[in-house]
């Protein structure tokens, strides 16, 4: 991939991030005042499944990652098994999210979406520091 393309990867990577940033300030909230801010997670939800998931690991899974598996790609070790487990470990903390919060548990939201946040947070940083 041209650097121009791997750019695009971080800069995107940047606005899923402020996304999250601001899911952790919603989740602080839900732990002090108990009140589910039901309209904030579907968007968020919504951006998460559509930008994140459909848009940008699509663009790594159809694209990226099967450059990658290429036989004449060396690399000591390739993450790609990897970066493809955490895409879908995201996806079962998005489910997770969401069942919570047609279920009105407190609980279930919190737990997908702080198991979202660490674990985006830190594919991220493996994908922008080591892998491009």
């Amino acid at each position: 991939m041209t650097s121009k393309a791997l750019k695009i990867l971080i800069d995107e990577h940047k606005k899923i991030l402020s996304v999250v940033d601001k899911l952790e300030k919603e989740c602080n909230k839900l732990e002090a005042n108990g009140k589910i801010n039901k309209a904030f997670f579907e968007k968020t939800i919504l951006f998460i499944k559509e930008y994140a998931d459909k848009f940008l690991h699509a663009k790594e899974e159809d694209i990226l990652f099967k450059e990658l598996r290429k036989p004449s790609v060396e690399m000591h070790c390739n993450p790609v098994e990897q970066m493809l487990l955490e895409h879908d470990q995201g996806r079962s903390f998005i489910k997770l999210l969401k069942e919570g919060l047609e279920n009105n548990d407190k609980r279930k939201i919190l737990d997908g979406a702080r198991g979202y946040i660490n674990l985006i947070r830190e594919h991220i940083f493996k994908e922008d520091n080591i892998l491009y």
